[in-house]
């Protein structure tokens, strides 16, 4: 079994009556980032796509019920959070377009242009 190390980034908001938080899982050196979703009984962890295919490359085993207790005993307790943020709102295409700077392709000079070396 792989050593996952769990860290709480972010409290995100309430989704209906659950809590979604931003978590951090460093396993073998590597640092991911995941959503946990949990509520008064129980809590959910979804794994991003790049941990995912990690954990499938190198077979990695990961003991989801001990890393399940970990972060619990991480979070902030429900009946505690619940009450005191905000409903998770995700950002509307607009609002990340605005966040990207995009140019036009005529407006880019060489001082735009990344090489890699």
């Amino acid at each position: 079994m792989k050593e996952v190390t769990p860290s709480v980034l972010d409290y995100l908001g309430s989704v209906e009556s659950d809590v979604l938080c931003l978590l951090s899982l460093m396993v073998e050196g590597e640092y991911f980032e995941v959503c946990y979703f949990y509520g008064p009984i129980d809590g959910m962890i979804i794994l991003s796509q790049e941990l995912e295919s990690k954990i499938e490359e190198l077979s990695w085993e990961i003991d989801m019920e001990l890393l399940q207790k970990k972060i619990s005993s991480l979070v902030v307790p429900y009946e505690q959070i619940i009450n005191m943020i905000d409903e998770y709102v995700p950002p509307t295409e607009e609002e990340i377009l605005k966040s990207l700077e995009v140019k036009e392709a005529s407006e880019i000079d060489d001082r735009d242009v990344k090489t890699l070396d």
